[in-house]
């Protein structure tokens, strides 16, 4: 008679048995992908295809029937996704790019607008905010800056009361610098003073309203709004960090001027007041670079004096340096490359 197992010894075999089933027992099939989602995703390779390469193989007018049909698929897309806001986010972020490659500007925001509001339906107000910044950054780093000032702008007017305001409006700012619009960047950083003068972006926008200023007055020598707007952020924001880069970049401007004494006066200042700021080794290298200057158009004056007064002097038979010169020449202008045309070789942008 074979003897049975031993009771341990079943339950091992069964509990072997039950791990061996579940190595060897096939995985349930992958739930499938809804047909909206799929047909999301084929719009979006026709998309693609079509702006990368539509003007390549189609003629102007082909091309624009090819955007038609495509707009109407997606606003069809989005119509019956109204249940499904997932697909229905894509579907409208899908249909603002295709209006905005259509060069339909006001319906591409507009149905951007409507994809942030599915989105805040759907997972929350800051996800939304956050969204759009995103889109604004990607578009800066880009080197799209005017496609960046649009998101910027959606943010700030879509959500004037939440705290990215500021950061948008900031940001928008330095979008403007980048196109060249200095008194447009100056504006945008007020605004974002106003919108939340204590916050981290204020002495910053005030910063770079300053910068844009200066690059508006470069070659004019009229820099009284720049040292205007430093004198402000001094004032609003007294902490060591801020005062010290105010009286360093006021020495920095005043000599781009061609003011020396009166640049030298300020770095001498920042330095007597700042001696450990993160500028002082910059301030020192821009005092001797100012004093070598000053010395090389004293020179340049000098000599030129020297040559008039025995010019006059072979003219009138006289020694030179009897007859005093009626005046000298006017030396060079500003130097504005003194120090290159970097903002601030010390500085960086908010928030890095």
């Amino acid at each position: 008679m074979r003897r049975g197992f031993p009771a341990r010894g079943i339950s091992l075999l069964l509990v072997l048995g039950g791990f061996l089933g579940v190595l060897t027992t096939p995985a349930p099939s992958a739930e499938r992908e809804s047909p909206l989602l799929t047909r999301c995703r084929e719009l979006g390779a026709r998309f693609t295809e079509m702006r990368d390469n539509g003007a390549k193989r189609l003629t102007a007018a082909e091309l624009a029937a090819a955007s038609d049909q495509l707009l109407g698929e997606l606003r069809g897309l989005v119509a019956e996704a109204s249940s499904d806001a997932g697909v229905k986010a894509e579907g409208q972020k899908l249909l603002s790019y295709a209006y905005e490659f259509a060069g339909r500007e006001a319906e591409s925001r507009s149905t951007y607008s409507a994809y942030l509001d599915t989105l805040e339906g759907a997972r929350g107000r800051d996800y939304a905010v956050m969204t759009v910044r995103r889109a604004g950054d990607r578009m800066l780093r880009g080197k799209d800056p005017a496609r960046a000032i649009v998101y910027y702008d959606l943010l700030a007017e879509k959500y004037p009361t939440h705290v990215s305001k500021a950061e948008a409006l900031y940001s928008s700012g330095l979008a403007a610098i980048e196109l060249g619009a200095y008194g447009e960047a100056a504006e945008r950083f007020d605004a974002a003073v106003t919108a939340a003068p204590q916050g981290y972006w204020a002495p910053w926008a005030l910063r770079k309203k300053a910068h844009a200023l200066f690059l508006s007055r470069l070659g004019e020598g009229d820099v009284s709004g720049v040292l205007q707007v430093l004198e402000e952020l001094g004032k609003r924001y007294p902490t060591p960090q801020w005062c010290a880069y105010v009286q360093y970049r006021k020495g920095y401007v005043l000599a781009s001027a061609g003011r020396y004494a009166e640049a030298l006066a300020e770095y001498t200042k920042g330095l007597s007041d700042y001696p450990s700021s993160p500028y002082s080794n910059m301030g020192r290298r821009h005092v001797k670079l100012i004093r070598e200057q000053m010395e090389k158009e004293l020179l340049l004056v000098k000599k030129q004096q020297e040559r008039k007064e025995a010019e006059e002097a072979a003219q009138t038979k006289e020694p030179a340096g009897v007859k005093t010169s009626a005046g000298a020449a006017a030396p060079p202008g500003p130097v504005s490359m003194l120090f290159g045309r970097d903002e601030d070789p010390s500085g960086g942008e908010g928030g890095q």
